[in-house]
């Protein structure tokens, strides 16, 4: 009897057992989650941008009176030419909108991302200062101390800036963090005045004047960086900083007195040996802050 109550015992256990295993077969079986793929950075990109600039204006005035070529300043006329110099080239604040385009491609790998960006932008950082100062004694070969006040007034503006840089930086999912680098380009216009009271003889009535005025292209170097979030597929927004640095604008006019004996220009060229006048040269350079939000559209 009791082989027989083990033997049911054990027939019970294995058709509960069973049970359990053919129940657990037919239950679904669970999916593993789902993982977002990463978001590439590769591909072809275009967009808009818009911000603003602040910077510095160097005038980088020159007056080239080495041979006496017109008597205003008359005795130590190099000392007072360089005095002017340095008051007419004083540095002075400019800012301004920008705004405009760019197009570019990205390459990743891993986490490493480079790729190259060129842009067209409205640009005009404008600014001007005057400065009102005294040419000190001995200024002129008049009788008794002399103080004569002269005026210099600069300012700049401009149209447009394209710059063409590499980006390289890295990507941590939908972020990028990168550094740019390359050529910038813009047109610029500068103009400068200068004015005095009085001349020494035999010109005592009159007044030495410069008017300089031009429109350039200039060149220099843009660097900066900036953070770029991707978002809804295709799109990305950033902020980035750019640092540039425009040179290679420069210009000569020569300074007349508004009276007596006037030279004529055939006699004064900027490149001229003799005769009376002065040459006022300018070599600009601007060195802008730009700050701009953009927004991109990846196309591929």
């Amino acid at each position: 009897m009791r082989r027989a109550l083990v033997g049911l015992l054990t027939g019970v256990a294995f058709g509960v057992i069973s049970q359990q295993i053919a129940s657990a077969a037919d239950m679904p079986v669970k999916a593993p989650p789902v993982v977002a793929a990463a978001y590439s950075w590769t591909g072809w990109y275009i967009g808009g941008n818009a911000g603003g600039v602040v910077g510095m204006t160097e005038p980088g005035l020159a007056i080239d009176d080495s041979l006496g070529r017109y008597f205003t300043f008359g005795p130590g006329s190099g000392v007072l030419t360089e005095y002017i110099a340095a008051v007419g080239g004083g540095h002075f604040r400019n800012n301004g909108f920008t705004g405009g385009g760019q197009i570019g491609r990205l390459e990743q790998s891993g986490s490493a991302v480079w790729g190259i960006e060129a842009d067209f932008e409205y640009f005009n950082p404008k600014g001007s200062n005057s400065v009102t100062a005294t040419l000190p004694s001995p200024a002129f070969a008049l009788p008794g101390p002399t103080l004569v006040p002269f005026t210099v007034t600069n300012s700049v503006s401009g149209s447009w800036l394209s710059t063409v840089r590499a980006r390289f930086g890295i990507a941590r999912d939908n972020w990028l963090f990168y550094g740019t680098v390359g050529a910038a380009f813009a047109r610029v216009s500068f103009s400068a005045t200068y004015a005095d009271a009085t001349t020494a003889p035999p010109q005592v009535s009159a007044s030495l004047r410069s008017n300089f005025s031009a429109t350039q292209t200039m060149w220099g170097i843009a660097a900066g960086g900036g953070a770029e979030y991707a978002f809804g597929g295709n799109w990305s927004l950033r902020a980035e900083y750019l640092y540039v640095d425009l040179r290679h604008f420069t210009g000569s006019t020569v300074a007349f007195p508004t009276v007596g004996t006037v030279p004529t220009a055939a006699q004064c060229p900027p490149s001229a040996g003799a005769g009376f006048c002065s040459v006022f040269t300018y070599d600009v350079r601007l060195r802008e802050h730009i700050g701009r939000i953009a927004l991109n559209y990846k196309l591929y």
